[in-house]
């Protein structure tokens, strides 16, 4: 696998970032990015992926499994009786956010959700009541949902592992702050093991060097670069940085919001070297 690699093909990219391959793709007018499981690699199986995965993508576009071009009038309501696809639809178009924002948060991966779940989950307990998921016959229902999903072969442990999270996360809504059930149903443990983490690379500080002085990059990327390089930012952090958020006499950021919604300072150990850098 080789950063910066491309595949082009019908109305999508995949490209390589971060020894990962990811999809850009149009989706309702506009580009959308997603991650391709890590251990799919060659370039034969990532074809075969895009063109399953944009196959149900078509599918969710033209079924609209999970009503997310509802109006707010026709949008389903909490009740007793409800489906699971009525919960699933709340819950990824952020209505129930909405309705309980001190224990449901925002979806930012809604869009992947939608395809997820109307893929692999909708089509076996979508119908059925949330009531019928208490108990041991809510913990066999999800099990025929997992019993379901491509074999290891064609389905990556980690996409395994998101189906399951995305089940197990609407049973707990349903559990709280919903008390649709009493308990939620998967016991603990019950979550499949992801892959195992992999090795992350960095740039050495000559690649650092050769990078920071190739003219052939422009002024304003490099900056960008050694930025990321030197204080251990995500990408998104630092293009959504703001002024306000820079503390520039103590060389310190504040990241308020960030991918995991975990907020943290950092401090510059080059900027001010009364604080004891060098």
């Amino acid at each position: 696998m080789i950063e910066g690699a491309r595949i082009k093909g019908d109305g999508w990219t995949a490209f390589v970032r971060d020894r990962q391959w990811v999809l850009k793709f149009k989706s309702r007018g506009t580009w959308v990015q997603h991650r391709i499981p890590r251990d799919i690699s060659s370039e034969a199986r990532v074809r075969r992926y895009v063109h399953a995965f944009l196959r149900a993508e078509a599918l969710e576009q033209k079924t609209n499994v999970l009503s997310a071009s509802l109006s707010p009038g026709s949008m389903p309501t909490v009740h007793p009786g409800m489906s699971f696809r009525d919960l699933a639809a709340l819950w990824t178009t952020g209505e129930l956010a909405k309705l309980f924002p001190d224990h449901v948060r925002q979806k930012r991966s809604a869009h992947s959700d939608r395809i997820r779940l109307g893929k692999h989950v909708l089509p076996y307990v979508g119908d059925r009541p949330i009531s019928d998921f208490v108990g041991s016959q809510g913990l066999e229902l999800s099990e025929l949902v997992m019993r379901k999903l491509p074999s290891l072969e064609r389905f990556s442990r980690d996409s395994r592992r998101q189906v399951a999270q995305a089940l197990h996360r609407l049973l707990a809504i349903a559990t709280y702050p919903l008390k649709l059930l009493p308990a939620n149903p998967l016991p603990r443990g019950w979550l499949p093991q992801g892959s195992a983490a992999k090795a992350r690379s960095y740039l050495y500080p000559t690649e650092d060097a050769l990078l920071m002085r190739c003219t052939r990059v422009s002024l304003l990327a490099r900056v960008y670069y050694g930025f990321l390089a030197r204080e251990g930012l995500r990408a998104s952090e630092a293009r959504e940085l703001q002024i306000l958020d820079v503390d520039f006499e103590r060389g310190a950021c504040s990241l308020d919001k960030n991918k995991t919604d975990e907020p943290r300072m950092r401090i510059s150990p080059i900027v001010d070297s009364r604080f004891g850098a060098s």
